[in-house]
């Protein structure tokens, strides 16, 4: 069953798209809220929704997935050391804003970074916001097992994290950490900010945004960020500040963006490089799927029945979210093996690749994507940086492509 005027409201107070979050989620959360409130007509809770806070927040919290952990992805946290050293000299505190901070992982490991880079606590604040209630107490409480520090041996340095008194399975951000960050709820569509920030991470949350809404949360992130500012996103969200105007930094897997011009490879008169896949659709389709022949993985295990197109695909990106590359990467594959290959699952090969540093791969992929769909405006911003990294002309050519705008597109179509 559908719930669309739950689906519009959701869309004009917090954004999403209901859409973004895979078949029938939407429906089953509203179901058993509405079961909760003892409501059966989607108009009646909706108007409680509206009077009621609490009821409105129960509705937010089925919704919100607080997938994060300490130092995720590494290399925007890498970048943010080195800008800090360059920063230094300003005579003022530097400020950073993580959005959403969901259960504190990423806000603590930003404190964490600024302190590792020689500021004292008081040359710098991180402000952390999310909308989810439930999310801000557990990044309060600070408490964190194995699973928040994925990434490495899971065993937190001594220097920063300390085992919880009440939990020897657990662990904490020491003191001066802690102290460092300030937590508050808020929605990104409502608050009104009073302070500016040299720093921006709002990673994966445009993708749950259709390019509307993402337009305008941009617009709200860019009115608290300072002119020489840096804008953190996620690998999937390129593209929409490509849309916005703003320039990439030449970091690798980064995905940080600024204002100010950054210079992009000028185009050689040499020859370009022959290309083994073209990047726009042949007027007559081959006869056999040449382009991708080479795309066989590790086999899928073995099942009984394929999953249906959009129920795999968004299992996969749900997979990507949580940081289990191999495996997303292997589902998006094996979606392609079931029901034969489209510009989505290869664009979640691409992104799972590219996260991976893995940027041949990640090449092929995002190719693969423009072959099947040369409008895809994700594949063309991830390329483009592939290959700016590089030093290859196409890039220039490809950024031109990137900023033109396109009517129908959106972000996080994976």
């Amino acid at each position: 069953m559908n719930y669309p005027l739950v689906e519009t409201y959701l869309r004009e107070e917090i954004g999403l798209d209901a859409s973004s979050l895979g078949p029938g989620l939407l429906a089953r959360a509203v179901r058993r809220r509405m079961d909760a409130a003892e409501l059966a007509d989607e108009r009646a809770y909706l108007e409680a929704v509206a009077a009621d806070r609490a009821l409105r927040q129960a509705l937010i919290e089925e919704l919100v997935v607080p997938e994060t952990w300490f130092f995720r992805d590494r290399e925007p946290f890498l970048l943010l050391g080195r800008l800090v050293a360059r920063r230094r000299a300003a005579g003022r505190p530097l400020r950073v804003l993580s959005l959403p901070c969901a259960t504190g992982e990423e806000a603590y490991a930003i404190a964490i970074t600024l302190l590792q880079a020689g500021l004292a606590p008081a040359e710098f604040s991180v402000d952390a916001m999310d909308i989810s209630e439930a999310a801000l107490a557990a990044a309060r409480r600070a408490s964190y097992g194995r699973n928040s520090f994925r990434d490495g041996d899971r065993t937190p340095p001594a220097d920063w994290f300390e085992k919880d008194a009440a939990d020897a399975e657990r662990w904490r951000p020491v003191a001066r950490v802690r102290d460092c960050v300030r937590f508050r709820q808020g929605n990104l569509f409502a608050f009104t900010a009073t302070e500016t920030y040299d720093i921006v991470f709002c990673r994966n949350l445009l993708i749950y945004f259709d390019a509307e809404m993402q337009a305008e949360a941009v617009r709200r992130l860019l009115s608290v960020l300072r002119p020489d500012g840096v804008f953190f996103v996620g690998h999937a969200e390129a593209a929409v500040l490509l849309r916005a105007g703003l320039s990439p930094l030449p970091e690798p897997r980064c995905f940080a963006f600024t204002r100010q011009p950054v210079q992009q490879p000028a185009a050689s008169n040499a020859p370009a490089a022959k290309r083994t896949e073209p990047l726009r659709r042949p007027a007559v389709p081959p006869a056999a799927p040449r382009p991708f022949a080479d795309v066989v993985m590790t086999p899928a295990a073995a099942t009984t029945a394929s999953p249906e197109p959009a129920d795999s695909l968004a299992e996969a990106a749900a997979l990507a979210d949580q940081g289990r590359l191999a495996e997303a990467a292997r589902l998006a594959r094996f979606h392609i093996d079931a029901h034969g290959p489209s510009a989505a699952a290869f664009y979640l090969v691409g992104v799972t690749h590219d996260a991976a540093g893995e940027t041949a791969l990640a090449e092929s992929a995002y190719r693969k994507v423009l072959y099947l769909d040369p409008r895809h405006e994700e594949a063309i911003a991830h390329l483009a940086l592939l290959l700016e990294k590089r030093g290859s002309p196409e890039a220039a050519r490809l950024w031109q492509r990137a900023r033109r705008p396109q009517s129908a597109a959106r972000g996080g179509d994976a």
